[in-house]
């Protein structure tokens, strides 16, 4: 039978590999021992790793120490060799442009696709699409983009104007994405030196 909340840990004080069993910390004896129930029916008598309660040494408090001050150190150094590329600031910035990109590019999109008539449900030339599924049932509901099959033609202004917004769409997004992954960077290396600073 397993127990989720025994797990093993490092000891806050001195690193040391523990054994966490009912809010108590435990450490291995180094040999296996014979255990079990000896007597009865039900004996299971085998060499086992044994615990015993968990004392830091001195030896240990005093490495691990030294260990977190070098932690410490080398984040420092870390966090000053990377300085932050972006700010917050950037990142609104840049969610403002790319929102701005992706609207042009739905405006482009719906005026694009109003330039020929459609050959999927027949709407004129500068009326929307119309939804199939609502005029088999006798409703006349216009579709929020025109079908597929109305985008420009190829080697047209318009299918050269909504391939460049697409790609000014995505370069946006690129860069939003970009930076918010260094500003996580950022923030998770800010963490681990405040936590290795607790330690």
């Amino acid at each position: 039978m397993t127990y989720p909340q025994n797990i093993i840990t490092g000891c806050p004080d001195c690193g040391v590999s523990v054994f966490e069993h009912e809010g108590r910390l435990f450490t291995p004896l180094g040999d296996y021992l014979l255990s079990g129930s000896m007597v009865g029916r039900t004996r299971d008598v085998e060499f086992r790793r044994t615990y015993v309660e968990h004392r830091c040494r001195p030896e240990d408090l005093e490495s691990y120490g030294v260990v977190a001050e070098g932690v410490i150190e080398g984040l420092k150094k870390l966090i000053e060799d990377n300085p932050p590329r972006w700010l917050s600031s950037d990142l609104q910035s840049a969610g403002r442009a790319a929102h701005d990109s992706y609207s042009k590019l739905q405006e482009i999109t719906a005026r694009a696709g109003l330039t020929r008539e459609c050959p999927r449900c027949g709407a004129e030339v500068g009326n929307p699409c119309e939804n199939l599924t609502a005029r088999k049932k006798g409703n006349v509901v216009p579709t929020k983009k025109a079908h597929e099959e109305r985008m420009p033609l190829p080697d047209t202004v318009e299918a050269s104007e909504l391939t460049l917004a697409r790609e000014e769409t995505a370069e946006a997004y690129g860069v939003l994405h970009e930076i918010r992954e260094a500003l996580n960077s950022d923030r998770a290396l800010e963490k681990l030196l405040r936590l290795a600073e607790r330690c």
